[in-house]
């Protein structure tokens, strides 16, 4: 199991890190796309440029590779970064295919005008690729903490959602561990929600098949009532 998004493709794990890490956009509970990261975005008239307009105000989690205990603000270059590292066929990530329809000629997939301007072209129109977009595959992670810790960044995640793993528990399917409130809650703090969520381990084959249809987050909460969906 892993917490890298990169790699996160079994339900329970994709479940924990839609607790960790943030996309550009979601699906709420109508399982429409809304805003995420990007609080707008524009789609050109071909159906070829996406240009996403990001919040200015979400941070990373803190850590002290970052130089500052208060984290780092994620920027449009974060998300090129990470959308990169999908598609590196060194990094062997079985999300690349939500990027098949993107145009990856020379450097003009992704780009980041500015911190809060991302520009994606595709090499033909495909209405879905939103929807792609909120995947796990798609959330975006730091460069400087994903390099710092290689292969191991799955056992510490570093995202920029409502919630991180404590210090001293990291949750993975099989150990389990407790997840706290991240210091900065770009998104506001959910009125009636708890400090935190314990992912308790593996969820029995029972709650794996009956709520494999359900949004990640609330199929967690359904399964197990110490849990509490991120939003």
């Amino acid at each position: 199991s892993s917490l890298d998004p990169a790699f996160a493709r079994e339900l329970e794990t994709m479940w924990a890190t839609n607790q960790l890490f943030d996309g550009l956009v979601e699906l709420n509970d109508n399982l429409e796309i809304v805003p995420c990261i990007a609080k707008s975005w524009e789609i050109s008239p071909d159906g070829l440029i996406y240009r996403f307009t990001l919040r200015d105000s979400v941070f990373f989690h803190p850590s002290p590779l970052f130089g500052d205990s208060l984290g780092r603000k994620v920027t449009a270059h974060d998300f090129v970064w990470s959308f990169n590292r999908i598609l590196n066929p060194e990094v062997a990530s079985p999300g690349q295919w939500i990027f098949a329809h993107v145009n990856q000629t020379g450097n003009s997939a992704f780009i980041a005008e500015n911190d809060t301007t991302l520009l994606i072209t595709l090499k033909s129109p495909f209405q879905p690729f939103l929807g792609l977009l909120a995947t796990q595959y798609a959330n975006v992670v730091p460069q400087e903490i994903v390099t710092h810790y290689g292969a191991e960044f799955r056992n510490h995640p570093i995202g920029s959602a409502t919630r991180r793993p404590t210090s001293a528990d990291r949750a993975t399917r099989n150990t389990g561990g407790y997840f706290e409130e991240s210091g900065r809650l770009w998104r506001g703090c959910p009125g009636g929600e708890t400090d935190g969520l314990f992912l308790r381990g593996p969820l029995p084959a029972s709650a794996r098949t009956t709520q494999a249809r359900a949004r990640p987050s609330t199929a967690l909460s359904a399964a197990s009532p110490v849990l509490r969906p991120r939003r």
